[in-house]
């Protein structure tokens, strides 16, 4: 249905207050492949807010910079200075939903962390960890990339499949690994913005592209255990596209 497809740009906040020079060496890593994903959804980003910057991060940025595409490095705002940093955010965030801690008049980190709220028989409603995965098809490949990840006995899982691929008409399958019946798929197609759909296989402009759907639904997470493959599968002659899987897992009572 075109209709759920929502078009989106996100805002990011990184706060670096008491960031060492260790920590940092340990996380490039793993920024450098954030920076990989945000950058093949350049039209996905609005803005990033580096807060509370130190010193020493100016010794890296020209590295960190460098694994950015050109369009999404010109979105990175870095700000040392406390106050100015949250004067940003209060004009990229309402005052009501920002964080006390940086200027507005919602709920401290550390309330919004300590907060439990009961879903279903979720234990706990914040993810005990996530799977973030980039899919990248190929024509050399069949125009289909994959990936497989496992779920344990007390686990269960939501997924969403984020997209600012050419051409529509993309298939999602998930399913487990070595059965040939899916558990679910879903087809990608953008409606125009009014309503309609448009046509499989007919390319967008780069406005018109970027867009999520969601895999698993909410009442229906993928419960463990068991071992577990997403694909995704473009139509025969489609350019190379980019597909960000993003999966959270929580810990459910099995009572």
């Amino acid at each position: 249905d075109p209709a759920r497809f929502i078009r989106v740009q996100l805002t990011v906040v990184v706060d670096l207050l008491n960031l060492d020079f260790n920590l940092l060496r340990r996380v490039l890593p793993v920024l450098q492949r954030a920076l990989t994903i945000l950058s093949c959804f350049p039209d996905l980003l609005f803005t990033v807010a580096i807060i509370n910057v130190p010193r020493f991060f100016a010794t890296f940025w020209p590295i960190i910079k460098g694994f950015l595409d050109p369009r999404t490095a010109t979105k990175f705002e870095l700000y040392a200075n406390p106050a100015k940093g949250n004067q940003r955010l209060l004009e990229l965030v309402s005052e009501e939903e920002l964080s006390s801690d940086y200027g507005g008049s919602g709920p401290s980190v550390a309330e919004m962390v300590a907060q439990e709220v009961e879903v279903s028989d979720v234990a706990v409603a914040t993810p005990t960890r996530q799977i973030v995965e980039l899919l990248t098809t190929h024509r050399r490949h069949g125009n289909m990339a994959s990936f497989d990840f496992e779920l344990k006995a007390d686990e269960m899982a939501s997924f969403t499949v984020y997209t600012n691929a050419k051409t529509d008409g993309a298939n999602v399958v998930l399913g487990r690994c070595n059965e040939k019946v899916p558990l679910t798929t879903i087809r990608m197609t953008r409606g125009d913005g009014s309503g309609g759909s448009k046509e499989a296989g007919k390319k967008h402009n780069d406005n018109d592209r970027h867009c999520f759907k969601e895999l698993t639904e909410e009442s229906q997470p993928l419960r463990g255990p068991g071992q577990y493959q997403i694909s995704v599968t473009l139509p025969p002659g489609s350019p190379h596209d980019h597909f960000v899987v993003l999966g959270n897992v929580y810990k459910y009572n099995q009572s």
